[in-house]
């Protein structure tokens, strides 16, 4: 639950704390740890899933469908599948490279010894 910004909290996040802000604080915590220890002894008393329906209703919703991060990146469509990366192109690409780079050694080795 988001706190509206006409929030104590909110609307004036500087002020300092007083003894009656953490009093009221802890009045409410202590309210809400025995609100859940009675609703822990109603979850545990439950025989059905329909018996838990009041418990889950005050719960805050639920995830259950994230995007996995590896599908979020993918550029395909949905269900359909992406062709596997080989080093093969990266391996051609080097090739003329080290073949021009040794082509280029040998020639000035010959212009240097002909000085």
């Amino acid at each position: 639950m988001n706190l509206p910004m006409s929030s104590k909290y909110r609307g004036t996040p500087h002020e300092p704390v007083t003894d009656a802000d953490r009093e009221e604080l802890t009045r409410r915590l202590n309210q809400a740890l025995e609100d859940g220890r009675q609703l822990l002894d109603q979850v545990y008393a439950a025989n059905q899933l329909g018996d838990l329906v009041p418990i889950v209703e005050q719960l805050p919703p639920l995830q259950t469908a994230g995007v996995p991060a590896t599908i979020d990146r993918s550029i395909g469509r949905p269900g359909e599948l992406s062709e596997t990366k080989s080093a093969v192109p990266l391996a051609r690409a080097l090739v003329p490279i080290g073949i021009g780079a040794t082509l280029l050694v040998v020639v000035l080795v010959v212009l240097l010894v002909m000085l």
